[in-house]
């Protein structure tokens, strides 16, 4: 079973990495990266701890976009490569320069297909974020043990 700490930990590097992003830290990168690394490692927590079988796990992650490319972030940042059977060949993280922002940046993350036709896209990382978030909150009220409750919670 998966203890409740292992949502709030994924809930506090959501937290931290936003505290990051909004001070124009430059430590956002690392935070950003452990965000993504510890929300698609939730899939193992689940997993093994029977909250969830391999089979849902798999068909929420190929049905969530923001869950997929969570996935693309976690393995690129860990594996360098991403496998030839993702949609995906290359992931990076891209502070921009953004003067309409507080803090005069901005995170985004910028996603290259291995199809032509779909070339490169860019993805709003607050957006992102909050997806994998609810993506794992819906998908975990009422399993036992998951850790993840709903939440009102706004930036």
């Amino acid at each position: 079973m998966v203890d409740r700490q292992t949502g709030a930990v994924h809930e506090r590097w959501h937290r931290r990495a936003r505290i990051e992003i909004n001070a124009g830290s430059a430590d956002a990168e690392d935070f950003l990266l452990a965000f993504f690394q510890s929300s698609y490692h939730l899939r193992d927590w689940l997993r093994n701890s029977g909250t969830a079988t391999k089979e849902e796990l798999d068909a929420l992650i190929s049905e969530t976009p923001a869950l997929r490319l969570c996935r693309d972030v976690a393995n690129g940042s860990k594996h360098l490569t991403l496998k030839a059977t993702e949609r995906t060949e290359r992931v990076g993280l891209l502070r921009e320069y953004a003067p309409d922002s507080p803090t005069g940046w901005r995170w985004r993350l910028l996603a290259i297909k291995r199809r032509s036709d779909d070339a490169a896209e860019l993805y709003e990382i607050d957006d992102l974020m909050d997806g994998c978030l609810e993506a794992w909150r819906s998908f975990c009220v009422g399993r036992a043990g998951s850790g993840l409750k709903p939440t009102t919670e706004t930036r």
